[in-house]
């Protein structure tokens, strides 16, 4: 398979939901972790303090939800590098997945896709 080139391509649509489950299963970071990292990083961004105050989010501060996309973005990525520093790191360049997994790229992951499958 080549970069870019989607991992159904070459299967039945019947076995869509199979291959799926497959590549669930084959993925590095289980469904549960990656639910429970989202979690964790979501609570922290509500615990922490901006300012010398400090000033809250959700208690004085109430930013757009692109500003909230962002912190998640970027505290997820940073999170996983943190608990797993050989294995995955941010993004580095436009080419790059918002979080690379430096054995094998092809399990990269893209924060929104994430969020999408962790929100339904």
């Amino acid at each position: 398979m080549t970069e870019g080139e989607s991992p159904y391509k070459s299967v039945a649509r019947d076995l869509w939901h199979k291959k799926t489950v497959d590549l669930i299963q084959a993925h590095p970071l289980s469904p549960r972790e990656l639910l429970d990292l989202t979690i964790e990083v979501w609570q922290d961004i509500f615990k922490s303090g901006i300012g010398k105050k400090p000033f809250r989010i959700g208690v004085g501060i109430f930013p757009k939800p692109q500003i909230m996309s962002f912190f998640l973005h970027e505290l997820i990525a940073l999170e996983l590098a943190r608990r797993y520093p050989r294995k995955w790191r941010p993004e580095k360049s436009a080419r790059d997945k918002d979080v690379v997994y430096v054995p094998d790229e092809r399990y990269s992951i893209e924060i929104k896709g994430l969020l999408a499958v962790l929100c339904g």
